[in-house]
């Protein structure tokens, strides 16, 4: 674990350059990022606002779905205090539309969580338009089923 929280450090210090991208200082947030963890953030926070992302017009006239995976933090007011680009497909087509949307989002500290504590965690946001040029792809990629 001391490795992962490390890598996660790492990697949210080195992104400080690129644009589409909010650094944190995660010093004292839990790492919800791994495999074993991902699920374990419902017992920390509760989503209050959730803002569904645009649809970049070109996307849609270009009939592209995609995904986009995140690694953000949750500080202890329950905002996004920082993100991360993590995968994208197609790449770049989404990303800051996937962004833009999740600094939006809200959440409650759970009666569990007292301290609030802060929290590193993954969320994939997916693009889907009906007869997708890129379907086949867009399905293996981003691991649903579509339209």
């Amino acid at each position: 674990m001391y490795k992962e929280l490390l890598f996660a450090l790492f990697v949210l210090a080195t992104i400080g350059c690129q644009t589409t991208e909010k650094t944190v200082n995660v010093d004292n947030y839990l790492n919800l990022t791994t495999e074993d963890k991902k699920d374990a953030l419902k017992q920390y926070w509760t989503i209050t606002k959730r803002v569904e992302p645009q649809y970049p017009i070109q996307a849609a006239i270009d009939r592209l779905s995609g995904c986009v995976e995140l690694l953000f933090g949750i500080n202890e007011l329950g905002r996004v205090s920082g993100y991360q680009v993590k995968n994208s497909y197609p790449e770049g087509v989404f990303d800051q539309y996937a962004a833009a949307s999740l600094t939006q989002w809200h959440w409650q500290s759970t009666p569990e969580n007292t301290a609030k504590q802060p929290v590193l965690s993954t969320i994939k946001l997916q693009f889907m338009v009906e007869n997708a040029r890129n379907q086949d792809v867009a399905v293996k990629q981003c691991e649903y089923e579509h339209m």
